[in-house]
């Protein structure tokens, strides 16, 4: 048997109603209808829309596009088509060319004009069509603006200052503990390296050495690990370890040459399964092509990944590849779920200004459509409520330190000040 999983309750009008955001349509197919069971309210938004005279439509400025509210002009009456493709209850203030009175088609409840401003209400991804009979032949909306309770409000300003928290995480992301030896530092069990093996042994050798740590230095006792090929190929990977739900990864590590050692032919990679087909990304290092050149001393290297394979059940491996004979040690590597690049933070920081300035001009409307964009809806699930929790405490941490600061500051002036005085 085959099941077809339709949505149900108010989210069922989404499709009709983001549609009619986007576009002035005349018709809409939906296929869902063909396994959906439709509720009366169902019901009365496709009457609603099947009421609508679709001639000549006129759209009403002031309206954000998330409220597409439509007017047609006909010989007897008007009609007006007003939507809600949001999941916030709202009311539409609009102001009329001339005095009206206003009939819902589908409820037939009677709404009147107030000094010419009808206040149409609606609940969440709604549809409302009403007729307007006046004595004006001009009954045209001028203008329209959306309203909100305060309770709802107040839920959009929340949500806007949790992403502002969640977005702070991306400044200092936290690592993600995938792997199981990342700094070499475990005891070697059986001649190996713990957590790390080499694909063909006969290609090439892992060993533990003694070094300096690379963020440390000489000072303390270090284990880091030497890769050395023989042939055309030598590889080194990691334990399996399941891929992030962020969808993307970095992976930092340290590497340098031994003395007097050439460039190797070196990659720094991911491999997985995608689909049916293999799954590989690389980043060059050293002698490979278009690779950033190693040092004698520590030097950090970075492999970002933006494509993840998206299925949870299969495992990702980091892997080192060393594609001819070379030599290089590696130490500390750190891997990341939520790196981005200054140009994304900066897109995001952006984002969130205008949120915030929308909602001091009390465009919020604007604003709640914003949320439900890319990077709200990103935010919110790739950023765990604990993250965000952990960075506002060491902000408000940080920030009590600084007030603190300000004040010793401002006491220590105060007192030369009087110490000045004394001998004046």
């Amino acid at each position: 048997s085959v099941v077809h999983a339709v949505s149900g309750g108010a989210k069922r009008q989404e499709s009709l109603l983001l549609g009619l955001a986007t576009a002035d349509a005349e018709v809409v197919f939906d296929q869902s209808l063909r396994w959906a069971e439709l509720t009366m309210s169902d019901a009365a938004v496709r009457q609603a829309f099947l009421s609508f005279p679709v001639r000549n439509l006129q759209p009403v400025e002031g309206v954000p596009d998330d409220f597409p509210v439509r007017f047609v002009q006909g010989k007897e009456a008007a009609w007006l088509l007003v939507g809600n493709a949001s999941r916030m209850a709202a009311q539409v203030d609009l102001s009329l060319a001339a005095a009206a009175t206003g009939v819902d088609v589908v409820t037939e409840q009677t709404l009147s004009t107030v000094d010419n401003q009808l206040e149409i209400e609606l609940m969440p991804w709604s549809l409302r069509v009403i007729r307007l009979a006046g004595s004006g032949t001009d009954m045209r909306p001028l203008s329209g603006i959306v309203h909100f309770e305060e309770d709802a409000v107040r839920s959009i300003e929340e949500s806007v200052a949790d992403l502002r928290q969640r977005q702070a995480v991306l400044e200092t992301p936290p690592q993600i503990p995938v792997l199981d030896n990342p700094g070499f530092d475990l005891p070697s069990l059986g001649g190996g390296v713990t957590g790390w093996e080499v694909v063909e042994a006969a290609g090439g050798l892992l060993e533990l050495i003694d070094a300096p740590s690379p963020a440390v230095g000489d000072g303390e006792k270090n284990q880091a690990i030497r890769m050395t090929s023989v042939g055309d190929l030598a590889t080194v990977r990691s334990n399996p370890f399941q891929p992030p739900q962020t969808g993307r990864l970095s992976v930092a590590v340290w590497l340098r040459l031994p003395p007097s050692v050439p460039q190797p032919p070196l990659r720094i990679a991911v491999e997985g399964v995608q689909g049916s087909e293999q799954y590989y990304r690389f980043a060059p290092v050293g002698a490979a092509a278009g690779g950033r050149p190693l040092q004698e001393g520590w030097n950090r290297f970075v492999l970002q990944v933006t494509d993840l394979p998206s299925d949870p059940n299969e495992s990702l491996r980091l892997r080192f590849d060393m594609l001819g004979p070379g030599v290089v040690e590696i130490d500390e590597i750190e891997v990341y779920g939520l790196v981005f690049n200054q140009e994304q933070q900066n897109q995001l920081h952006v984002l969130l200004n205008e949120m915030e300035s929308e909602l001091a001009d009390g465009s919020t409307a604007k604003v709640l459509s914003r949320l439900e964009g890319y990077w709200p809806r990103f935010l919110q699930a790739a950023v765990s409520d604990e993250q965000a929790e952990r960075v506002a405490k060491r902000i408000a941490r940080r920030e009590e330190r600084r007030v603190k600061a300000e004040e010793e500051a401002t006491e220590d002036e105060g007192f030369f000040d009087r110490a000045r005085s004394w001998w004046r």
